[in-house]
């Protein structure tokens, strides 16, 4: 046990439950976990007992750079702290340095705190202050129900459907009662801290519910979605696609026992993104581990194909009666079924009939004006606003201006021009005028829809517009909901105000789950409402809503709408910004569906932002290097990624953390250097767990298995794969399954256990055909090709290196000849053709040597060591195994053991038995290393 492991030990905690898999990573959790229980000055003192020569300072808050000299026959000379955005040093982050045994090269990233230069020497720390995530708002309380009556019949029914399918749909004409009724039923079968209620509103998409989801999951104590939806708002990040969020809250609602109230379901039963929604819950549904309850005015599409509900109708006249006497009105049988026959029982009308008859003088007179009325419910309405107040009508109007957003009483005296409301909102709920429901103890006021709309409608034009800017003031002012704001600027006629704060911070708005209504609102502006430049920030905006959506050609026509505006403005820095801001979008847009084009939008946006804006041409940058990376030119590739890296601000990032990747896949891609790839990596992987971000760590993981395996360490790539496949299906994510299930049975191929090598491969196949990853689809192709390779089953390797091929043609994937070729070649020799094998291998090795792919070139070698032998030609053979063994020997272990199986066999048929069986054993004592079991059973036996 070493220094640190004991000092964890002395501090309560189990070394090997910290995160991270190295010293590095494990050092930095135990600080952090000393720091968050403020056990820092233990944690000191123990690592003074341990170190006894070394003296652990205390940084003071300062805002300026200082020093703190050591003793000078000390090893550590000094530590330098520079502050680069303020705050308070974390003394934890300085003993890193001393404690920690590795070198520290370039930059690591711990907390957004950069170390630079050497354990030995001078340490360098800057650190920047990144603002803790927030606490997610409280959740919805379900709506409280002053006065229930009856409905028992209607109350078992909905319950029967919901112990049958898990699911229970309230449909119904507005006024039914629907809410109502649901509300009733949520609180009789849940404890209000397992019941999440939401309700839509017109414009809203289904995503939204991802973000309120993972608020109250967090409030449950399932904090992991918030966090990773928080943390990518912080870092100007983008939120992972809604297809993978929803698989997500999948694994997190499973098996919780929680009941899903989504009243108004009818403003998202369109949404497209519904159905993938939906066929994610309904697994659980069936199962028993969720319960759902949906209020709407039309059955959903999904529903009517899995069960048949009956509409909600009118109250009986039963409970028509139990609810007037409730009221203390009391109408004789002859009237009272003529209210019943002429509302239809609909609850909302009989709530506005109590609210005139129980201060009608004469409600026999009321009641035969009632049946004369052409519209009963616009009767009735008029009837309660003439009983209205002066103040009650203008609170009525300020309900109905929030568009059926429950406000409290602060936003709705901002609409009243800051009037006072508090008596009145009480009197208008106690007479059920109102809805009520509570968010952290605060009263949220709304109004049914046949209300609002008669409150809104009656509204002049100029008076509704003031109001709808008082609103968006109040919202805007109090940083509550800035798409909010923008709406009713929007519908004030502030058209530059709306637009404004529409488009400042697209991205946070996509992670609040907002791209659908800022999508309409965005639809909604006209060009002859702004200026060139907000006309060209909204048609930006649009195209960065598309592009997260996946509509390619919606998003290709908002961005180049936008570079058509800035054209036309004289040259500018801003719009130069602006235009670049455009490219870049094009750039991540065409990428894989036409790189030359996505290249030339990239390099125009580079051009255009030179000097002017760091971070977009830093964004413009790194997508370039990725572009060159899918396209195969590594080596730009490299130049690229590393340049924009260096251009990012300091801290962790989703930015930094892409480049970190990518830089390591194009290091082991183009020069085979797996302990770089395998460092990079490693680096990535502390960026992303700093911002919490499961979908990229599983990512990681899955790469440095493969890493792992690549450099001979077969255990620790067993491990990480497991870990990847863990973490993959608690996010419930197909995509990072396919991966980690592609990379997995690789390994099993080297172990030697082929039928589950075929099977993972099988199912990585289909996952990447399901997700669309068409460079996964190659790569489970080729290496199936290898598995069938091994059972000599030519018309299988045929079929599926004809469609990786067809497949990387289309997708320029050129890196990928080598490996086609490769396998052409074994078909031909494994035919009996071997001049065909040799032809291939040929133009496997001037493929991989075009690509600087030194691995392939020596696989090659091997391969075609083996046409010459098989043709003959063994001096030339011999020469070609020498090649490559000595290409091999310093880059690939068990490649280098191949060669030299092959090599060895060779010469053991040639009549070379000495130099033959050394080379055989040399391969063995390999094989058995790696536990290469396959590899074992084909070699001769001794």
């Amino acid at each position: 046990m070493d220094e640190l492991q004991m000092v964890a030990f002395a501090l309560g905690v189990d070394w090997d439950e910290l995160k991270g898999t190295t010293k590095s990573l494990k050092t930095v959790a135990l600080i952090q976990y000393a720091d968050r229980r403020g056990e820092m000055s233990g944690l000191l003192a123990l690592l003074s007992e341990e170190r006894p020569a070394l003296v652990f300072p205390t940084i003071p808050p300062a805002p300026a750079a200082s020093l703190i000299d050591e003793e000078p026959d000390r090893q550590l000379t000094s530590i330098q702290v520079q502050s680069q955005s303020g705050g308070v040093v974390n003394v934890g982050n300085i003993i890193t340095g001393h404690v920690d045994g590795d070198i520290v090269q370039g930059d690591k990233v711990s907390g957004g705190i950069v170390i630079t230069g050497s354990v030995t020497g001078d340490v360098h720390i800057n650190y920047t202050i990144r603002p803790d995530v927030p606490r997610p708002p409280p959740p919805a309380a379900i709506p409280e129900i002053p006065l229930f009556v009856g409905r028992e019949s209607e109350l078992t029914y909905f319950q029967t459907m919901l112990d049958r399918s898990g699911l229970a749909v309230i449909s119904g004409m507005a006024g039914m009662g629907k809410t109502t009724l649901a509300a009733v039923m949520a609180r009789r079968l849940a404890a209000p801290e397992r019941t999440f209620w939401h309700v839509f509103h017109e414009g809203e998409g289904v995503e939204s519910v991802i973000w309120r989801l993972a608020g109250f999951l967090a409030f449950r104590g399932q904090d992991e979605l918030w966090r990773l939806l928080q943390n990518a708002r912080l870092t100007n990040g983008r939120p992972p696609p809604p297809e993978s969020l929803f698989d997500y809250l999948t694994q997190l609602l499973r098996g919780r026992d929680y009941l899903l109230c989504f009243d108004d379901f009818q403003h998202v039963d369109e949404d497209p993104l519904l159905h993938q929604l939906v066929e994610q819950l309904r697994i659980l549904l069936g199962g028993g581990e969720l319960r759902m309850i949906i209020t709407t005015r039309r059955i959903p599409e999904f529903v009517q194909r899995v069960v048949a509900f009956e509409p909600l109708g009118g109250m009986s006249l039963a409970d028509t009666r139990q609810l007037l006497e409730g009221q203390e009105v009391y109408l004789s049988s002859d009237r009272l079924e003529q209210l019943y026959h002429y509302t239809g029982g609909n609850a909302q009308l009989l709530s506005l009939a109590v609210d005139v008859l129980r201060d009608a003088g004469d409600a026999a007179s009321l009641l035969d004006r009632l049946i004369d009325a052409d519209n009963i419910e616009r009767y009735l309405l008029d009837e309660v606003d003439g009983r209205l107040t002066r103040d009650e009508r203008q609170v009525m109007s300020a309900v109905a201006v929030l568009q059926g957003y429950p406000a409290g009483r602060n936003a709705l005296e901002a609409v009243l021009d800051g009037r006072s409301a508090r008596r009145v909102l009480r009197d208008l709920a106690d007479r059920s005028l109102l809805t009520v429901s509570r968010v952290d103890e605060e009263r949220l006021y709304s109004q049914h829809a046949i209300v609002r709309d008669f409150y809104y409608s009656s509204l002049g034009r100029a008076q509704r517009q003031e109001m709808h800017r008082r609103a968006g003031h109040f919202y805007r002012g109090e940083g509550l909901d800035s798409l909010l704001a923008a709406r009713h600027y929007y519908l004030g006629g502030a058209f530059v105000e709306a637009a404004d704060l529409a488009t400042t911070d697209v991205r946070a708005m996509i992670n609040r789950g907002q791209t659908q209504q800022l999508g309409r609102l965005l639809a909604g502006f006209e060009h002859s409402q702004l200026d060139a430049m907000r006309w060209a920030a909204v048609k930006n905006a649009e195209g960065q809503i598309f592009l997260y959506l996946g509509e390619s050609q919606p998003a290709r026509d908002a961005f180049q709408a936008a570079l058509a505006t800035l054209e036309s403005l004289p040259a500018a820095d801003e719009s130069g910004r602006a235009a670049a801001r455009a490219c870049l979008g094009m750039g991540e847009l065409l990428t894989q569906q036409a790189p030359e084009e996505a290249l030339g939008w990239l390099e125009r946006g580079l051009a255009l932002v030179a000097g002017l804006d760091s971070e977009t041409e830093a964004a413009l940058t790194l997508q370039m290097g990725e572009l060159f990376m899918f396209t195969g030119r590594f080596d730009e590739a490299q130049e690229m990624l590393a340049r924009g890296l260096a251009a990012l601000p300091s801290g962790p990032g989703q930015w930094r953390a892409s480049a970190l990747e990518n830089l390591g896949a194009v290091a082991v891609m183009a020069r085979g250097d797996v302990a770089a790839a395998y460092a990079l990596a490693e680096q990535a992987l502390m960026v992303s767990e700093e911002l919490e971000d499961s979908f990229r760590i599983a990512r990681l993981k899955s790469m440095m298995g493969g890493l792992s395996q690549m450099s001979d360490d077969w255990p620790a790539a067993r491990r990480f794969l497991e870990e990847a496949v863990a973490i993959a299906e608690r996010l419930g994510n197909r995509k990072i399954l396919a991966q980690a299930a592609m990379n997995e049975g690789v390994l099993l191929v080297y172990l030697g256990d082929y039928d589950a090598a075929r099977q993972r491969l099988s199912a990585a196949l289909v996952a990447a055909r399901q997700t669309g990853q068409l460079y996964g689809v190659v790569l489970a192709l080729l290496s199936l090709a290898d598995v069938a390779v091994l059972a000599a089953d030519w018309n299988e390797v045929t079929t599926l290196i004809n469609e990786a091929q067809q497949l990387s043609e289309e997708l320029q994937l050129h890196f990928q000849l080598p490996r086609i070729r490769q396998l052409q070649a074994t078909v031909a020799l494994g035919r009996g053709d071997g001049e065909a094998a040799l032809a291939r291998v040929d133009e496997s090795i001037a493929a991989a040597d075009a690509n600087g792919d030194q691995p392939a070139v020596g696989v090659s070698e091997r391969m075609r060591g083996q046409a010459l032998a098989y043709l003959g030609r063994g001096p030339e053979a011999e020469v070609a195994f020498r090649r490559s063994a000595e290409i091999l020997e310093p880059l690939d272990r068990f490649e280098t053991a191949r060669t030299r199986a092959a090599w060895g066999a060779t010469l053991a048929r040639q009549g070379g038995q000495g130099e033959g069986v050394r080379l055989i054993a040399q391969a063995r004592a390999t094989f058995e290393a790696l536990g290469a079991r396959g590899e074992l059973a084909r070699l001769p036996d001794p």
